[in-house]
């Protein structure tokens, strides 16, 4: 998921915020700190509570495609 936002993040289409493109980078330096990472998981639980169930699952789906291209 890093390398996939690392490639879109600069993007016109992507809608996040200054607020969420900081937590990104604390986050990636910020391995060992639980309450760190248990923000993030609310944080992406509820982007994806957004997200309709099928347009979700074509999306995962589509990754895993492309991860099993690459290996």
């Amino acid at each position: 998921m890093a390398l996939l936002y690392d490639a879109v993040k600069g993007c016109p289409c992507v809608i996040l915020g200054a607020d969420i493109h900081a937590l990104i980078e604390i986050a990636r330096h910020s391995h060992e700190d639980d309450e760190i990472r248990e923000f993030v998981y609310e944080k992406r639980v509820l982007a994806e509570t957004m997200i309709s169930r099928p347009v979700m699952k074509g999306f995962k789906a589509m990754l895993r495609e492309q991860r099993e291209t690459v290996n």
